[in-house]
Parts: structure tokens; C-alpha cells; sequence
């Protein structure tokens, strides 16, 4: 059911996207203090999302790949809260955030899929979690 549910956001979300990006690895998507214009699909390769360490390394929040949304946690804030970075060649679709927006107005039932499919992979993260300790 979670599968159908992921499948059935990232259709709806593939037809909001205006534009494919390109990135070669090593390119950047964006970096945690710019403003957020859009969030993204990952179509093809891998981008991670990753933050500064205080000791110069890098922590890995999120590594996507196809078929991943990316940038969901910064839906609703002014600026990305991490970098993005393609790991490998990567093909990215944009998907505006006035445009998410509208279609959230449009059609509430398009959050409540969002919420679901992400409060789920939030549960299994938190399974993850507990069986390491």
C-alpha cells in the first residue's frame, strides 16, 4: 500500500515538474541557505542531501535516488535546510513550489497522500533506530 501511495505522490507531483536538470557529479542542486524555489524528483543516478560537521566532514541526511522526492522537508520553510549534491550524473525534475502549492489549495487530498507516504518512511526510520540499540 505505501508503494502505491509513494507511486501515486510522485505521479501527481511528475506533472506539476516544469523543467528537467542535468547535474554531473559533484554539481550542486543548492546549498542550505538558498531560498526555496522548488522541490525536485530524482529521475535517474543520485543525489545526497548532506550538512556541514563541525569537524569538516560532511553528515549523509539523504541519499536518492530514482524515484525519490527530494527536498520534502523544505516544503514549507523559506531556505533549504541542507546541500544538495549530485553524487553521480543525475537527472532532477523541478517542481515549483507556487505550483505544489496551488495544487495543495486544489486538492487537499494530495497533502494527505504526501503526509502519508512520509510518516511512514519516518516510522521505519525510527524502527531502524531502536533495533541498533
Amino acid at each position: 500500500m505505501i508503494t502505491i501511495m509513494s507511486d501515486m505522490l510522485i505521479t501527481r507531483l511528475s506533472k506539476l515538474a516544469n523543467r528537467e536538470q542535468p547535474l554531473a557529479a559533484g554539481d550542486i542542486l543548492f546549498r542550505a541557505s538558498d531560498t526555496v524555489r522548488s522541490l525536485f524528483l530524482v529521475t535517474t543516478g543520485a543525489v545526497w542531501l548532506t550538512r556541514p560537521l563541525p569537524n569538516g566532514l560532511q553528515l549523509i541526511l539523504q541519499r536518492a535516488g530514482p524515484g525519490t522526492i527530494l527536498a520534502e522537508a523544505s516544503l514549507f520553510a523559506d531556505h533549504y535546510h541542507c546541500d544538495a549534491a549530485a553524487a553521480a550524473d543525475a537527472l532532477v525534475r523541478a517542481v515549483p513550489i507556487r505550483r505544489l502549492e496551488e495544487a495543495l489549495a486544489e486538492e487537499p487530498g494530495l497533502l494527505a497522500l504526501g503526509c502519508g507516504t512520509w510518516r511512514w518512511r519516518c516510522r521505519g526510520r525510527e524502527r531502524i533506530r531502536r533495533s541498533c540499540h
